[in-house]
């Protein structure tokens, strides 16, 4: 298995960009399934329902170390939203069963089920996304001037930096 890795100049606006993807997915997720479900009304008890899973979302996340990780690679970052997911689903069920209002069971896993599709859509269009950019786009481009022992051992050098180094060619002049 070929593991890619997070190789953007600005790792620190991916992982910010992931916590407020997430967590607008979250409430985006909620606010829908309220409107398509006229049976639930977005009464008191909702309304704290919705306070918990996104205090419960950030919460997970940092106990897990979901966006503040030193392993920069899809691998972990897809293992590591599972582990924070079935966390943060554990707690709010937990919550349920502990503070006495009657949810509705469809409510509930129609925004538990929409908010993991959208995690794993999410991911994915990212990880598509930045598998065809890193192709050619965020690549340095390089011509090496001279053909010499010293360009060719610069070739070599530059070999071991494929996925950020694009080298052009090697140019000589006649004279």
């Amino acid at each position: 298995m070929k593991v890619h890795h997070f190789h953007y100049g600005n790792n620190n606006f991916i992982k910010l960009s992931f916590a407020l993807f997430d967590l607008i997915s979250l409430n985006i997720c909620y606010a829908v399934i309220i409107a398509i479900l006229h049976r639930v009304n977005n009464s008191k008890p909702y309304i704290i329902l919705s306070i918990v899973i996104n205090l419960s979302w950030i919460l997970c996340s940092y106990l897990t170390t979901l966006y503040i990780s030193k392993k920069p690679d899809y691998f972990y970052f897809f293992k590591n939203s599972f582990q924070t997911y079935t966390l943060f689903l554990g707690f709010n069920l937990l919550f349920i069963f502990f503070y006495h209002f009657s949810y509705s069971r469809v409510f509930v896993s129609l925004v538990f089920a929409g908010f993991c599709f959208l995690l794993i859509l999410g991911r994915s269009i990212f990880f598509v996304l930045s598998y065809f950019m890193g192709k050619s786009i965020n690549k340095k481009q390089i011509a090496i001037i001279g053909c010499n022992d010293t360009s060719r051992t610069l070739i070599e050098h530059f070999k071991g930096y494929k996925k950020t180094i694009n080298i052009q060619g090697v140019f000589e002049s006649y004279n």
